[in-house]
C-alpha cells in the first residue's frame, strides 16, 4: 500500500473532497460526511486530528481499509480508497447498524469461520 506523506495527504483532501458535516470525533480521528469535488459524489471521510496525527495513525486507517475491504457482508460501509491521511468511505446515509444488520444478516458460514479464528 503507497501511502503520501501527511502533508500531501492534507492538499489532496483539501483540494478533492468539501468536508460538510462532522459526525464523529474521538481522541485521534474524526469521521466527517464530504461531498467529492469531481463528481458529486457524498463519502465519509475518516482522518486523524491533524494535532494527533503520528505514524501510528495512519498505520491504524491502513488496517482499517485492509481489514473493511476484506469483510464479505453488506452491511458495512465499505472503504473506497485510502488517500494519505484519510480513508474514504462510501456514504449509504443515516441508516442505524441495527437496521443494516437487519437487511442484511452476514452468511452463517462466514460467521462460524470468523468466530473459530
Amino acid at each position: 500500500m503507497n501511502l503520501a506523506s501527511p502533508s500531501d495527504a492534507l492538499a489532496v483532501r483539501g483540494s478533492a473532497f468539501d468536508e460538510l458535516d462532522e459526525l464523529a470525533r474521538d481522541e485521534r480521528f474524526v469521521l466527517c460526511r464530504a461531498r467529492r469535488k469531481a463528481d458529486g459524489t457524498s463519502v465519509l471521510l475518516k482522518r486523524p486530528l491533524e494535532a494527533a496525527a503520528s505514524g501510528a495513525d495512519f498505520a491504524l486507517l491502513g488496517r482499517e481499509f485492509e481489514l473493511l475491504r476484506s469483510l464479505p457482508l453488506d452491511s458495512i460501509t465499505k472503504p473506497i480508497e485510502l488517500l494519505g491521511d484519510a480513508l474514504v468511505l462510501e456514504d449509504r446515509g443515516a441508516r442505524t447498524l441495527a437496521a443494516l444488520m437487519r437487511d442484511s444478516a452476514p452468511p452463517l458460514g462466514w460467521v462460524l469461520d470468523y468466530a473459530t479464528q
